[in-house]
C-alpha cells in the first residue's frame, strides 16, 4: 500500500499533477477530474474534516466501475495541459474554462458546482466584513475570496450541492444544474432519548474557514446579549487570528460561551458535545450545501439557519431572515420556549432527513446516476433464469413480479426442467405478449435428480445451467418459479453491487405470501435506518473457505469420485464439509456478472464443494464457489426475496418497510 502511494506521488510530479488511476474491469476510455489528489496519496484513513476527501474519490471511482481511467489533478492546478483524450472531463472551479479548448468536441464536459457562484460569494463575504468594520470598528482580512471561474459557461452539463437558493446565484444556468444531495462523515444513534429539558439552553456553532463569511460574529454578539444561555464554538479559530483578536472578549472573557476550537467529529468529545446540545446556530452568506449543518442533522441538533445553507429544514428547524442578531436572538428564545416533546419532534425529524437524504449511498445513486445521464448510457441488460419444475400453479406469478419490476431491461429465461403438468402453456402465453419472456424446455431429464430414497437432490441445477448459456445479460440473477419479488429488488441489488463494488452480491429473504405479492419495500427507508446489515468481501470468503473441508483441498477434483453417502458418515463429513454455515441471504437470487460465467457454474451433487449437509445445496454451492474463486461477493440484508420456506424465524422483522 505504501509503495503505491509513494509511486503515485513520484508520477504525480512527472505528469504535472496529475495522479493517475487505473480503469476497473474492462480499459473504455479515460476521464479527467479536477478536484484534489489528496485521497489518492494518503496512506491510512481518510480524513473524517469534510465530506469532499470522500466524495472526490467516491465520483473517482465511479469513473473507473465504468472501465474509464482516471487523470486526477487539483482544483486549483493551473500548470496541467491534456495529453491524452478524454471521455468526460468533470470540474469544480475554473479549470474547465482554461483546459475547454484542449479537451476537444468528443469530451463531455462536466461542471460539479461545490458552493455558490463565485461572484456572489465574493460579494457576501465582502458585505459580512463590511457590517463588522461599521459596528466594531475593525477591518477584517477576507478568508473565502474565490477567483473568477467561468467552467460553468463551458460545462455541457453541470451538477451541484444545494438547494434552489444556491443553485439561483448561478444565474442564467440555475436550472440546468443536476441536485446531488452532500454525503456526510459520520451518523449518530437516533437523539429520542436526550435530555431536551436539560439542553434546551445549550447551542452550538460549528464552522470552517471563513468565521465572518459563516456567520460566527453574529452568534458570538447575539450570545454575549443572552447571558442566560450557553453556546461552544468549533472551529479553525486559529486559523484567522484577526477574527480571534476582534472577538476576544466573547471568545474568552464571556462565561456562557466555550470556545473550543477545531473538533474531530468523529470523537467522544463532539459526540458530548452533541448529546448535550438543543440547536445548531449557523447564519452562514453563502454555502453549496452546508457540511456543518449535515452533520448537526446527523447528530439530531434542531437548526437555526440562513437560507444561504443549501439545505431545506423548514419542516423541522428555523430559516433565519437577514436581519443580523435580533434575528437570530428571537430564533434562539422561540426554540427555548417549546414543550419538551415539540423539541424531542423536532430532533428526531432533523435526524430523520439526514439519514434519508444524506448519506453516502444517497450521494454515491445520485452521482452514478448523473453519470449515466452525462455519458449517455443505458439501463444494462439483466438476464433473470427460472428455473421451474411442475410450476402451473406459481410460475405465472413469479413470472409476472420480475416482469414488473422497477428495472426494465431485462430478459426472462424460463428453463422448464422436463415438467408433467401445463405450466409450458402458462409460459407461451405470457411470452406472446411480452417480448421479454423466452420459453425453454430441456431436451432430457436428468438421471441424477433424485436419490435411491426418492428424494430430489438435484433440483433445477441443470436447468440453471442450460439458463446460463443462453443468458446475454451484463448482469444475470434468478428467481425460483414458485417465489416473487419486490418490485424493487433487482433495482436495489444493481445500485448496492455498484456502491460496494461488488461483481456478486445477494439480499435476504421474506416468507411468500399472496398479500405483498405487487406491493413496494421501502428501500431508501431500510439503508437510512437499518445499520449493519453489509457483510462484505473478506468476511465472505473467510467463511467460503471456513465452510471447506480439509479433505477437498486435499483431493481436489478426486472428491467427486467419493460418494455423498460416504462424505456424510459421521466419522468423516467434518472432514469433507468443514462448518455447515448457510450462504447468508436469499442465495436463490444473487445478482453476478456476466463475466463469472468463465469460471462459475451450477455443479452436480458429487462434484459440489459446499452442498446442504442433508443433499442438494446447488445454490450455497454456487454462492460459495463465486465468494471464493472472486473475492468480489458482497450479501446486504434487505428482504426483497419473497421465499415459499417452511421457516420464517427470524425473518419477520422488517415488516415496517412493505409499503
Amino acid at each position: 500500500m505504501r509503495y503505491a502511494i509513494l509511486k503515485r506521488k513520484v508520477l504525480k510530479r512527472m505528469n504535472a499533477g496529475a495522479v493517475r488511476l487505473p480503469a476497473l474491469g474492462e480499459p473504455r476510455g479515460r476521464a479527467l477530474l479536477s478536484y484534489m489528489t489528496a485521497p489518492f496519496l494518503m496512506d491510512g484513513v481518510m480524513p473524517q474534516s469534510h465530506s469532499n476527501y470522500w466524495e472526490c474519490s467516491e465520483i473517482a471511482r465511479l469513473l473507473r466501475m465504468r472501465g474509464l481511467a482516471d487523470d486526477v489533478i487539483d482544483w486549483d492546478n493551473r500548470s496541467f495541459i491534456p495529453r491524452s483524450t478524454y471521455d468526460i472531463a468533470i470540474d469544480i472551479h475554473a479549470n474547465l474554462d482554461r483546459l475547454a479548448d484542449h479537451l476537444g468536441p468528443q469530451c463531455v464536459k462536466v461542471f460539479h458546482a461545490t458552493g455558490s457562484y463565485w461572484e456572489f460569494q465574493n460579494a457576501a463575504e465582502k458585505e459580512r466584513l463590511t457590517a463588522i468594520e461599521e459596528r466594531r470598528r475593525v477591518r477584517l482580512v477576507p478568508h473565502r475570496t474565490l477567483d473568477a471561474a467561468r467552467s460553468i459557461e463551458r460545462a455541457d452539463i453541470i451538477s451541484g450541492l444545494g438547494n434552489r437558493t444556491t443553485f439561483a446565484t448561478y444565474g442564467k444556468r440555475s436550472g440546468d444544474i443536476v441536485p446531488i444531495p452532500l454525503s456526510t462523515t459520520g451518523t449518530f444513534p437516533s437523539p429520542a432519548a436526550r435530555d431536551f429539558d436539560g439542553n434546551r439552553r445549550r447551542f452550538l456553532w460549528l464552522g470552517g474557514g471563513g468565521a465572518a463569511l459563516k456567520g460566527l460574529d453574529i452568534v458570538l454578539e447575539t450570545f454575549a446579549a443572552m447571558p442566560d444561555m450557553e453556546l461552544a464554538v468549533c472551529g479553525p479559530l486559529d486559523a484567522e487570528p484577526d477574527f480571534a483578536l476582534a472577538y476576544r472578549k466573547e471568545l474568552h472573557e464571556t462565561p456562557d460561551i466555550r470556545a473550543i476550537g477545531r473538533v474531530d467529529i468523529a470523537s467522544e468529545e463532539f459526540r458530548r458535545l452533541v448529546e448535550s446540545s438543543i440547536a445548531l446556530v449557523y447564519p452562514s452568506a453563502s454555502e453549496g450545501q452546508s457540511g456543518s449543518v449535515v452533520t448537526c442533522l446527523h447528530a439530531g441538533l434542531i437548526p437555526i439557519v440562513s437560507d444561504r445553507t443549501g439545505v431545506d429544514v423548514e419542516e423541522f428547524g428555523t430559516v433565519l431572515e437577514r436581519s443580523g442578531s435580533k434575528g437570530l436572538q428571537a430564533a434562539v428564545r422561540e426554540i427555548v420556549a417549546l414543550p419538551t416533546e415539540h423539541l424531542r419532534e423536532r430532533s428526531v425529524a432533523a435526524w430523520r432527513h439526514a439519514r434519508l437524504q444524506h448519506t453516502r449511498w444517497t450521494f454515491s445513486n445520485a452521482y452514478d446516476a448523473f453519470l449515466s445521464r452525462a455519458l449517455s448510457e443505458h439501463e444494462p441488460l439483466v438476464s433473470v433464469i427460472i428455473p421451474a419444475y411442475d410450476a402451473e400453479a406459481t410460475v405465472e406469478v413469479a413470472v409476472q413480479s420480475i416482469l414488473t419490476q422497477t428495472h426494465q431491461n431485462l430478459e426472462v429465461i424460463v428453463v422448464d426442467d422436463m415438467s408433467k403438468d401445463g405450466m409450458a402453456d402458462v409460459i407461451k402465453g405470457i411470452a406472446k405478449k411480452d417480448h421479454r419472456v423466452t420459453y425453454r424446455r430441456l431436451d432430457q431429464n436428468d438421471p441424477h435428480r433424485f436419490n435411491k430414497n426418492g428424494r430430489n437432490i438435484n433440483a433445477g441445477y441443470s436447468a440453471r445451467n442450460a439458463g446460463l448459456a443462453e443468458a446475454k445479460g451484463e448482469w444475470i440473477t434468478f428467481q425460483d418459479a414458485d417465489d416473487a419479488s419486490f418490485p424493487e429488488r433487482i433495482a436495489t441489488q444493481l445500485a448496492l453491487a455498484r456502491f460496494y463494488g461488488a461483481r456478486h452480491l445477494t439480499v435476504d429473504w421474506m416468507p411468500y405470501s399472496n398479500e405483498r405479492v405487487g406491493r413496494h419495500f421501502d428501500v431508501e427507508g431500510f439503508i437510512a435506518f437499518e445499520d449493519g446489515r453489509v457483510i462484505g468481501k473478506r468476511e465472505l470468503r473467510d467463511l467460503a473457505r471456513r465452510t471447506k473441508g480439509v479433505a477437498l483441498s486435499v483431493l481436489g477434483p478426486l472428491h467427486r469420485f467419493i460418494p455423498f453417502s460416504v462424505k456424510t458418515a459421521r466419522v468423516v463429513n467434518k472432514f469433507f464439509f468443514g462448518s455447515l454455515d448457510p450462504y447468508p441471504g436469499s442465495g436463490n437470487s444473487p445478482l453476478f456478472r456476466r463475466e463469472y460465467l468463465s469460471r462459475l457454474r451450477f455443479r452436480p451433487l458429487p462434484e459440489r464443494i459446499w452442498p446442504s449437509f442433508v443433499g442438494r445445496g446447488a445454490d450455497r454451492d454456487f454462492n460459495f464457489q463465486a465468494s471464493d474463486t472472486f473475492g468480489e461477493s458482497v450479501v446486504v440484508k434487505i428482504q426483497l426475496y419473497l421465499w415459499r420456506s417452511a421457516s420464517s424465524e427470524g425473518q419477520e422483522g422488517f415488516r415496517r418497510y412493505i409499503l
